[in-house]
């Protein structure tokens, strides 16, 4: 998975070359991939087979083979489309550089040719007048061989035609992957805010709040990272008046949608959190309460019942009516 991973990263790169010998490299590069690719892939399938092989004939794990089989196949299938796709983007980085290759060699050609039109040497005897028209007259053929191919004005106007869109299409292109980013983020966060554990008493319950706060932390953090992030760049583009405009306001739309939800949902959970935490700090004051009145109602027990029995001795008529008394006030208290 590590070295899955490590592929994935290389093939979901952004960077497609800044030079014809910076694309050509990583153009070697990505062969070697796919080839690596390639030869890889009887290995997938053999593990697959194997896990395949494994749940017909036991039923030991099956849930977890079944879960871990997919995973591996959706893991690869990523991995093949995303080298694709950045084979294919390569190839376009290939012929735009290898454009701008041949764009610069004939910028440089009439550099030259110019600096031998605007020359005011136009010599100074019949030899050296024959042998400037020879030149002039060899400069008028090339240019005029070259009359097709150049179309400088054409070209260049091309050129930058072509790199606009490249430059519009990068900047959509990265929108969607750091939407993409962000929704996988706020994914992996749904879960927690699913949850149904809330805890068993105020310990736990509070235990709980203190990830919640330290969950809200993240959340605060990561929307000026990643949400205010994709805002910003969609207003950008939208406001250049970008021709993926509207599919970039709902890509956008979709993405905060599902922000503002996880929030709803986490600030849900705290506060059911905090309404059991109330709960078990009553039942806790209500069970102190308890403990309290048992230890008092305790101690009066033991006294009455060491009051009673006592062995009861009376020297006279009123002490026995005053014990009877004692008694009658007792038998009443009770």
């Amino acid at each position: 998975m590590v070295k899955s991973r490590e592929k994935k990263l290389l093939v979901a790169s952004d960077d497609y070359g800044r030079d014809l010998t910076g694309v050509q490299n990583l153009q070697k590069k990505h062969k070697r991939l796919e080839a690596e690719l390639a030869s890889h892939e009887p290995a997938i399938q053999g593990v697959q087979e194997a896990g395949e092989k494994l749940m017909d004939v036991s039923n030991l794990g099956v849930p977890e083979i079944e879960q871990r089989l997919k995973a591996l196949a959706l893991a690869w299938e990523e991995l093949q489309s995303l080298a694709a796709e950045r084979g294919a983007k390569l190839q376009q980085s290939l012929a735009y550089q290898q454009f701008l290759a041949k764009l610069d060699e004939e910028e440089a050609w009439i550099s030259e040719k110019q600096q031998l039109v605007v020359v005011g040497e136009c010599g100074d005897s019949m030899a050296a007048v024959q042998g400037l028209l020879k030149k002039h007259e060899a400069l008028e053929a090339e240019l005029a061989a070259r009359g097709e191919r150049a179309k400088l004005e054409k070209l260049t106007s091309l050129a930058a035609r072509r790199k606009a869109a490249l430059v519009d299409n990068s900047a959509y292109l990265q929108l969607l992957w750091k939407a993409d980013v962000v929704e996988s983020w706020i994914a992996d966060k749904e879960t927690h805010v699913r949850s149904d554990e809330f805890g068993r008493d105020l310990s736990t319950v509070q235990t709980l709040l203190t990830k919640q706060d330290t969950f809200d932390a993240g959340l605060a953090a990561f929307e000026h990272e990643g949400i205010q992030n994709i805002s910003m760049l969609k207003e950008q583009l939208v406001g250049a008046g970008h021709e993926q405009a509207a599919s970039i306001s709902k890509r956008h739309a979709d993405v905060t949608a599902r922000w503002q939800r996880l929030l709803a949902a986490s600030l849900a959970r705290k506060q059911r959190l905090l309404q059991l935490q109330d709960q078990f700090r009553q039942i806790e004051e209500l069970y102190l309460t308890f403990a309290k009145k048992a230890s008092a109602f305790n101690s009066w027990f033991e006294n009455a019942e060491e009051d009673l029995t006592d062995p009861v001795r009376c020297n006279s008529i009123e002490e026995i009516r005053a014990l009877k008394d004692a008694h009658a006030q007792f038998q009443v208290s009770i």
